[in-house]
C-alpha cells in the first residue's frame, strides 16, 4: 500500500470505471499532466449533471491565457454544449479567454450547428471608448457587427454587417420593389431659390424604405408641370450644397426623370434646392 507523504498532496487516481476525487491543494511548483494512449478518444472529460447549470470547467486568466488549446490535426479546444449551455467561455483579464492555436486545423470552429454567439459589447455604433487591435470582432447593441481594421483608442472600425435582413455592411442593398418616397405636388411644388428637407426613410404609402445606418441611396427624381428652365439638386440633409445640379429641365410644360446615388444623413435625410421654376 502506498501512503502519500505527510504536507503533500496525493495526485488524483482512479481505477478503470472509478470515480476521481477532486479537492487537494496545488503545490505552485509541481505541473499536473493527464496522459492517455492510443486507445482512448478523451484525455480529461468532465460532465455537469448539477442542478445549478454551473460551469462544469472554469479558467481565469489575469495576464496569461484561461484555456490553450494546440493541435496538429485536430480541435485544440472542443466545447460540447448539452441542452441550452455553451461549449466554451473564455473569460480573461488581459489576454485572450481562450486560444486555440492550429497547425493544419483551425484555430476556433463552431461545428453541429455552426453558429457563434457575440453578445453586445457596445452601444449602437463602433465603439467610442476603450482601447482596441486590429482584428478584433464585436456586435453592437442594435445588431450590426464591426471590425477594428487599425488598432488604437478606440481604433478604426469598419462595419461588416447592417441590421437590415438580408443587407452586407458597404454593400449596395437593392430594393425588391423601390417605393415614392416624397411627392412635392402635394405641398405646392418647389420654387427657385427654395430648399426642402425630406425624409427617405418610409414611403409615402407606409412601411420602412431605407433602414436606419445607411449613408446613401440610389434614387429616381422626377419633375413634372415646369413653367420655366431650371434645376434642381439633392445633397444630404444639413450639407452644404456645392453647386452640382441633379436634374436639368430647358423649359414649360416637361416632365423628366434622372438617376442617380446620393449620401444622406444620419438621420436618413436629403435637401433638395431649387433653381429656376
Amino acid at each position: 500500500m502506498l501512503v502519500p507523504a505527510l504536507g503533500r498532496p496525493s495526485p488524483a487516481y482512479a481505477g478503470t470505471d472509478g470515480d476521481v476525487v477532486l479537492g487537494e491543494t496545488n503545490i505552485a511548483s509541481d505541473t499536473t499532466s493527464v496522459r492517455f494512449d492510443a486507445s482512448q478518444d478523451v484525455a480529461f472529460a468532465v460532465q455537469n449533471f448539477g442542478p445549478s447549470y454551473p460551469l462544469a470547467i472554469a479558467a481565469s486568466a489575469d495576464y496569461g491565457t484561461a484555456v490553450v488549446g494546440y493541435t496538429w490535426t485536430s480541435a485544440g479546444v472542443h466545447g460540447d454544449a448539452m441542452g441550452a449551455g455553451v461549449g466554451v467561455k473564455g473569460t480573461s483579464g488581459s489576454g485572450p479567454g481562450v486560444s486555440g492555436g492550429s497547425e493544419s486545423g483551425v484555430d476556433l470552429a463552431a461545428i453541429g450547428s455552426g453558429r457563434l454567439l457575440l453578445t453586445p459589447t457596445a452601444a449602437s455604433g463602433a465603439p467610442t471608448s476603450g482601447t482596441f487591435s486590429k482584428g478584433e470582432l464585436l456586435r453592437d447593441a442594435a445588431g450590426a457587427l464591426w471590425l477594428c481594421v487599425a488598432a488604437g483608442s478606440p481604433g478604426t472600425w469598419a462595419k461588416v454587417a447592417t441590421i437590415a435582413a438580408g443587407t452586407t455592411g458597404g454593400a449596395l442593398s437593392l430594393l425588391a420593389s423601390p417605393a415614392r418616397v416624397y411627392d412635392s405636388r402635394v405641398s405646392g411644388g418647389l420654387y427657385s431659390g427654395g430648399t426642402r428637407t425630406i425624409s427617405v426613410a418610409d414611403a409615402i404609402a407606409g412601411g420602412m424604405v431605407v433602414p436606419a445606418g445607411a449613408v446613401g441611396i440610389v434614387y429616381n427624381l422626377t419633375v413634372t408641370q415646369t413653367l420655366a428652365a431650371g434645376y434642381l439638386a439633392l445633397v444630404p440633409g444639413g450639407a452644404v450644397f456645392g453647386g452640382t445640379s441633379s436634374i436639368n429641365w430647358f423649359g414649360a410644360g416637361q416632365s423628366i426623370a434622372n438617376g442617380g446615388t446620393v449620401a444622406v444623413s444620419a438621420s436618413r435625410t436629403l435637401d433638395v434646392h431649387g433653381g429656376g421654376t
